[in-house]
């Protein structure tokens, strides 16, 4: 994916997350538009925090 492809995404999903408003639901049942945004901030600026994904112990979910 080209970085500018990535940053018009980006830029949509800002204008969507802005249209919708922060409790708008989602299709992650007793997730709202706040949860997912601050989710995919965290996986984009924190690759660390997905560790428990792969990794056992104190790291698993």
């Amino acid at each position: 994916m080209s970085a500018q492809l990535a940053q018009a995404e980006r830029a949509a999903l800002c204008d969507l997350l802005l249209d919708v408003g922060p409790e708008a639901p989602t299709l992650c049942e007793g997730w709202t538009a706040a949860h997912m945004a601050a989710h995919l901030v965290l996986r984009e600026r924190r690759p660390d925090v997905g560790l428990g994904l792969v990794l056992p112990g104190p790291f698993a979910r």
